[in-house]
């Protein structure tokens, strides 16, 4: 049985180390440039097969060199490559990351075609490997709510735990158009963890403190 299985952003990383991230109409010479596999559900994935548990990525890659070094860092990683589905002349995700001295950073996201990953997938190609697991992880920042929230469905139903990564904030989740703010808060019923990024815990709770505890505001209460 695999231990961990998920479904989410996974590409390469172009990361551009420049002294300072630009405004606009600015241009700026940069100091050297690192290709990597990464993305967030990809790397959690490779983190855990790190530890030795046996995990695998769940999604759709292209036949392109993307595709092949995101499939050979896996492989190197000993991630299972089963639930992997290659699509014959698409492009796989791929992001641009200019980061300055300080490491901080801007992300931009080519999902391509593990953006266009659908409900119906999940329920046909990519169900089986989630029933066969203990935990599945899943995230907002990339895919549509419909194949993240099928996934946690599938999960939910057969006892396998939810691990959410929240990496974008709602507002943002729904001005991309990838689902409705509030379809996203009710999709957090079905999940036992949830790890948000700064910007998501802010809105979700309303506090700017992130030592207060209990939050004044929590809307994706746990479910008994």
């Amino acid at each position: 049985m695999t231990t961990v299985v998920g479904i989410g952003s996974c590409g390469v990383d172009y990361f551009a180390i420049v002294p300072r991230l630009l405004g606009a109409d600015e241009k700026i010479n940069v100091e050297r440039i690192e290709i990597h596999a990464g993305g967030v559900t990809g790397n959690n994935l490779t983190q855990v097969a790190r530890l030795g548990a046996k995990a695998g990525w769940l999604g759709l890659i292209g036949d392109d060199e993307s595709g092949r070094l995101i499939t050979r860092a896996f492989a190197q990683d000993g991630l299972d490559l089963s639930g992997i589905e290659i699509v014959p002349g698409q492009k796989s995700t791929f992001t641009w990351i200019p980061v300055d001295a300080k490491g901080e950073r801007c992300i931009y996201m080519f999902p391509n075609v593990n953006g266009k990953l659908s409900a119906e997938q999940i329920r046909t190609r990519f169900a089986g490997h989630i029933l066969n697991a203990r935990h599945f992880h899943t995230e907002a920042s990339q895919l549509s709510l419909a194949p993240v929230r099928e996934g946690m469905r599938v999960a939910h139903e057969a006892g396998v735990r939810v691990i959410f990564d929240l990496d974008v904030a709602p507002s943002y989740f729904a001005q991309a158009g990838l689902g409705a703010e509030s379809d996203l808060l009710e999709a957090l019923q079905l999940v036992d963890v949830l790890k948000p990024c700064k910007a998501a815990a802010r809105e979700i709770t309303g506090e700017t403190d992130y030592k207060r505890w209990p939050p004044s505001f929590s809307p994706w209460a746990r479910r008994s």
